[in-house]
């Protein structure tokens, strides 16, 4: 509660010193504490590529969990209605950008689908992804 109240008050301040970089500093430093975990996730066209790209950041220390899930996937592509099936790769990190980056360089599409979402874990979670990045 009272880090809510602190990122409340730092929010209100952000906006009225927009240009105050200290201000901006304590503001992404308050939001990062609040979310140390991200889920970079990646629909790939074989249960191969998605292993491929797990394994790589998986030995780079890029990301601490990877999961690989057949999907459905429905999409446009270049005017033509896809129906096809894809392996989603659910990579669990601490590294966005990099790991958001590597899983681009590593991907086979055209046009890969990469999102990173900041999500909260349980603290036992947490505490085993911190240690298992060094």
């Amino acid at each position: 509660a009272r880090t809510s109240a602190y990122l409340m008050l730092l929010l209100r301040s952000f906006h009225q010193e927009k240009g105050n970089l200290a201000v901006q500093h304590k503001f992404k430093t308050c939001c990062h504490l609040l979310v140390s975990m991200f889920i970079v996730y990646s629909p790939c066209p074989s249960e191969d590529e998605a292993k491929k790209i797990a394994k790589s950041l998986l030995q780079e220390k890029l990301v601490v969990c990877a999961n690989i899930i057949k999907s459905s996937s429905l999409y446009e592509w270049k005017g033509e209605l896809k129906d096809e099936n894809e392996w989603v790769i659910l990579l669990k990190t601490v590294k966005p950008h990099l790991a958001s980056k590597k899983v681009e360089s590593l991907h086979p599409y055209e046009c890969p689908c990469v999102l990173t979402i900041p999500v909260r874990s349980n603290s036992d979670f947490s505490e085993w992804a911190a240690s298992a990045k060094k």
